[in-house]
């Protein structure tokens, strides 16, 4: 096995954890120091770390059975499970604002209602899902713009929303508004029922 090898499998070793290495890899009498100078140059870690280790280490009689162990020990660790956005593309739901206005949302069927209980102005959007927790939202008509260029704002401007998180009685999410003057985006939390009801 040359350096460039052995060292590519210590690399990948690192990945895991240092820490760990006893867990996953045999005892061996594997004592090259060749090794250990490459896998230090490559990982960039202690050439002592790995001397002291050295001994507790072994790179079993099959190397490639070993890196398909790692490899999949490695992925597992950063696959990210997505959220279940079932339930959320039907129901009431609620916001607030920055000032703290309560916001109704009823969202059914592709279109989604917002009621700001201040005020009374009602807004529709039209729902567009792109994913289980991915949707854009396009204006269709409401109280919501006061003027014409306001109402032409909103018509020209799609909101991308993207849910990051549920939780029990409220759901995290960010919105990316692309609009005639630029793209901003912000994260909030809506919720499952009024918070003075959980």
């Amino acid at each position: 096995m040359n350096c460039k090898y052995k060292a590519f499998i210590l690399t990948t070793v690192s990945l895991v954890a240092l820490k760990d290495i006893h867990s996953l890899i045999i005892e061996s009498q594997a004592t090259d120091s060749q090794i250990i100078k490459c896998a230090a140059k490559r990982v960039k870690i202690k050439q002592t770390y790995l001397s002291d280790n050295m001994n507790d280490m072994h790179l079993l009689k099959y190397p490639k059975f070993l890196l398909i162990i790692l490899m999949s020990a490695i992925l597992t660790g950063f696959a990210v499970i997505a959220p279940d956005c079932t339930q959320l593309k039907k129901g009431k739901f609620h916001s607030y604002n920055k000032q703290g206005i309560h916001i109704i949302i009823n969202r059914i069927d592709g279109i989604q209602q917002d009621i700001n209980t201040q005020t009374k102005d009602t807004t529709y959007w039209k729902i567009d899902w792109l994913d289980n927790c991915r949707f854009a939202a396009s204006f269709l008509t409401g109280s919501g713009p006061k003027t014409p260029e306001e109402k032409n704002f909103y018509q020209s401007t799609v909101l991308f929303y993207e849910v990051k998180e549920i939780a029990d009685n409220y759901y995290i999410g960010t919105t990316t508004v692309k609009a005639p003057n630029g793209t901003s985006s912000s994260t909030d939390t809506t919720w499952l029922v009024e918070k003075n009801k959980y």
